[in-house]
C-alpha cells in the first residue's frame, strides 16, 4: 500500500497543434483550495467534493486535435511512504 502527501497540482496544456506544451500552471494544493473556498464560500467538507468535480470537468473539456498528444492533469507528491 502506498500513502502519498500530495501538495502540488500541475496542469499542463497546449494551445497549438505543434505538440508543444505552451503553458504549465503549478498550484500548491493549500493555495488552490483556499482560493476555491474563498471564491465559492464553501465549508471544507464540501470543498474536496467540488474540487474533485472541477478537476474532472477540466479533463472532460480539454480537446486535443492531435491523437498522439495526451493531456496531463497530474498530482505531484512531495513524500511517498510505503
Amino acid at each position: 500500500m502506498c500513502f502519498a502527501n500530495i501538495n502540488t497540482l500541475m496542469i499542463e496544456y497546449k494551445s497549438s497543434n505543434g505538440g508543444i506544451i505552451d503553458r504549465v500552471d503549478v498550484f500548491l494544493i493549500d493555495e488552490f483550495i483556499s482560493k476555491f473556498l474563498s471564491a465559492y464560500d464553501l465549508r471544507l467538507k464540501y470543498c474536496i467534493s467540488y474540487l474533485y468535480s472541477f478537476l474532472q470537468l477540466i479533463q472532460k473539456t480539454v480537446h486535443i486535435d492531435d491523437s498522439n498528444t495526451i493531456p496531463y492533469l497530474c498530482l505531484y507528491t512531495s513524500t511517498i511512504t510505503y
